[in-house]
């Protein structure tokens, strides 16, 4: 295993995660949207679909993409309950997948 791989556990896991939040985003809305009885559960469904994307470790740099454009589009900061954890997830994330300085001149 080396530094750009994830536990075997995780491996995988993106396409996953990516459907679960697309629907679970889709159905929160519409929810909201005809007034649904259950947007309240929608809403928690999107929640978990939101936390597991942004706690999830990135398998590639199309990853850490998604979880910048999410953190955009949902304005996740630090009012968010783990906005701090998701953001050093981030940072994580990024100097595991990009290569460093020295690695990128071939060093």
């Amino acid at each position: 295993m080396n530094k750009h791989d994830l536990p075997a556990k995780l491996s995988g896991i993106w396409p996953k995660l990516k459907h679960n939040y697309t629907v679970a985003a889709a159905a929160m809305h519409l929810a909201y949207a005809n007034q649904d009885d259950d947007r309240e559960d929608r809403c928690d469904a999107h929640t978990e679909a939101l936390d597991a994307i942004l706690l999830t470790p990135a398998e590639c740099m199309a990853d850490v993409r998604l979880k910048i454009e999410i953190m955009d589009r949902e304005e996740i900061d630090d009012s968010w309950w783990c906005g701090r954890e998701a953001l050093a997830l981030l940072a994580i994330d990024a100097r595991r997948l990009l290569p460093t300085l020295r690695e990128g001149r071939g060093s």
